[in-house]
């Protein structure tokens, strides 16, 4: 997505776009935010319907987070879970 389309996308939903305005000012236009830039306190409202994971070197998929309404909806929280490994699924 170029920046200058920012405004004019259809996010679908408030809290879609309340997301994606919170990661655009964590860097400066034309620059990736970084992992240390990211604070999901600055965004409660939102955590419930967020997940973070990490793609490990051994290719590892680990869900650091994995917020309350998710965790409702797969009937598990899976934050500290490894869920994919090998190219498989593991939804243990």
């Amino acid at each position: 997505m170029d920046f200058s389309d920012f405004n004019s996308m259809d996010w679908k939903t408030a809290e879609a776009e309340q997301f994606a305005t919170y990661w655009r000012g964590l860097s400066n236009p034309g620059e990736i935010a970084l992992k240390s830039d990211f604070d999901p306190a600055s965004i409660p409202l939102l955590l419930p319907n967020i997940s973070i994971y990490e793609i490990r070197e051994n290719g590892e998929v680990y869900c650091r987070l994995m917020g309350t309404s998710l965790a409702n909806n797969f009937g598990r929280d899976y934050t500290g879970k490894i869920s994919c490994s090998g190219g498989r699924m593991r939804l243990e």
